[in-house]
């Protein structure tokens, strides 16, 4: 094993920023996503892997929650609380299961896609070093779930997510910016000696003219996912609280996502808006609309109208812009890397019929979208019980309209609701992975235990206005 220096630096800084944030290992596991190509070590005995930033400070909340002493009765407690924790630990007995049976139990039956040198090869099935990979970080997401959702019912640290969320938006506009002014500016890769992960880094590439940005990762996808991510939080987090900084910080995060020249991350934002336009005409149907619904609108006929002011003053002004669109989205399902990714996923679904709809194994292959991902590396099983966990993150909060006094929770859980969609949706597009990410069971394990919370204070509100009103069982009571 080879330790980074310069990502125990990283660690050290991340976690000093979490105690000023009063939340040391919450803020720096957030913090540390965004940088998603700094890896502390490498494991040349697994397969070359390398051990990415966030995985020992997953590991280090797993450990101080499970060494207290109301672990288990805190642990059971999340039981307690509906079926979304049963789902995600059979989730684990299969996903984990699946990678050391399938491979075995159907090689050479049908054929996946696994990464080799560098490269993506066709082969047939079997064992793969990916399985263990995988596998382990599976584990890691899931354990992270329980040990944040047991943590929430003992401490109900709620603030401490927020800021956690909002470092991780933070770091990420900032390395997105540094990635910018270096490239502009002509100093190169500024963010270079944060690249330790072994991988291929595709950092230092134009298209049409225009730098990718990547901030502190690998390659612009995975920076526009994470950019796409990080702005739905934020801009989310404004609208239900009005919070300026969150407006400030979508502005830059939006302006990011848009000089990234990722198409994933297009067509994510695309996605994200469609669903923006329709909840604000259903909640115009309602008359839910807010000012700030009116300031949003606002802002997009002004920017529509100047580009319309500026095309017909000159139609060759904004003609690099149509040639990015053209290359990045137009162009994009009809090139060679699309009709690759297409067998890919094609391929995905004939090892999904080989197995008879049971799954390769977790990490025995390769897909263009976590959708084929999950079904041939997973089965019919493991995606239905994905599917019952995306029916969770779509539920709003319990209790009904929440108390003044608890509207902050609920405009936590309601950003948290739109955040994981948007942690879905880049995966749907380009992701090559079935694991749905530590990022995701965050998101599920703070939802699972801020909704309680809010059921348990609405129902605690109603009945002390009860009580107060006279209809009580203990008569009138002073307030």
């Amino acid at each position: 094993m080879q330790i980074a220096p310069i990502a125990l630096l990283v660690g050290m800084c991340l976690l000093a920023l979490g105690f000023w944030l009063r939340a040391p290992i919450l803020a720096t596991l957030l913090g540390s996503l965004s940088f998603g190509a700094t890896a502390i070590a490498s494991l040349p005995a697994v397969g070359g892997a390398t051990l990415l930033l966030f995985v020992p400070v997953a590991g280090l909340l797993v450990a101080t929650v499970a060494v207290r002493r109301s672990f288990r009765s805190d642990l059971a407690k999340v039981f307690t609380l509906g079926w979304p924790p049963t789902i995600v630990a059979l989730l684990l007995v299969y996903g984990v299961g699946s990678a050391f049976i399938m491979p075995r139990l159907y090689a050479g039956e049908t054929t996946v896609f696994i990464p080799s040198s560098g490269a993506i090869i066709e082969t047939t099935l079997m064992p793969v070093s990916g399985n263990i990979n995988q596998a382990a970080y599976l584990t890691l997401g899931i354990l992270t779930y329980f040990a944040l959702a047991t943590l929430l019912v003992r401490d109900a640290r709620f603030a401490a997510i927020r800021a956690a969320f909002f470092l991780f938006a933070a770091l990420n506009a900032a390395l997105g910016t540094i990635d910018v002014l270096g490239k502009a500016s002509g100093a190169g890769d500024l963010l270079q000696p944060f690249r330790t992960a072994g991988y291929s880094m595709l950092v230092e590439v134009q298209v049409e003219g225009f730098w990718r940005i990547v901030g502190a990762y690998s390659e612009a996808s995975t920076f526009g996912a994470a950019t796409l991510i990080t702005l739905a939080f934020t801009f989310s987090y404004w609208q239900n609280t009005g919070w300026r900084p969150a407006l400030l910080l979508s502005c830059v995060l939006l302006l990011l996502l848009l000089l990234s020249t990722s198409t994933t991350g297009y067509a994510g934002l695309a996605a994200l808006a469609a669903c923006l336009v329709v909840s604000r005409v259903w909640g115009f149907a309602f008359g839910r609309l807010q000012r700030r619904d009116f300031l949003v609108l606002s802002v997009v006929v002004v920017l529509s109208t100047t580009v319309i002011g500026v095309l017909l003053f000159s139609e060759r002004s904004l003609e690099p812009v149509e040639k990015l669109i053209d290359t990045t989205i137009l162009q994009k399902s009809t090139s060679d890397s699309a009709d690759e990714r297409f067998y890919w996923n094609r391929k995905s679904w004939q090892a999904f019929v080989d197995t008879g709809g049971l799954g390769v194994g977790l990490g025995s292959s390769r897909a263009s979208s976590s959708i084929f991902a999950v079904i041939s590396q997973l089965g019919v099983i493991v995606a239905i019980l994905i599917a019952l966990l995306m029916v969770d993150l779509a539920r709003g909060p319990d209790g009904g309209r929440p108390q003044p006094e608890h509207s902050e929770l609920a405009a936590l859980c309601r950003s948290l609701r739109v955040t994981g969609f948007a942690a879905v949706i880049p995966a749907a597009i380009s992701g090559g992975s079935a694991d749905p990410g530590i990022l995701f069971f965050i998101i599920l394990a703070a939802l699972l235990v801020g909704r309680k919370h809010l059921a348990t204070e609405a129902r605690i509100g109603r009945h002390d206005a009860a009580v107060t009103y006279g209809l009580g069982s203990r008569g009138l009571r002073t307030v």
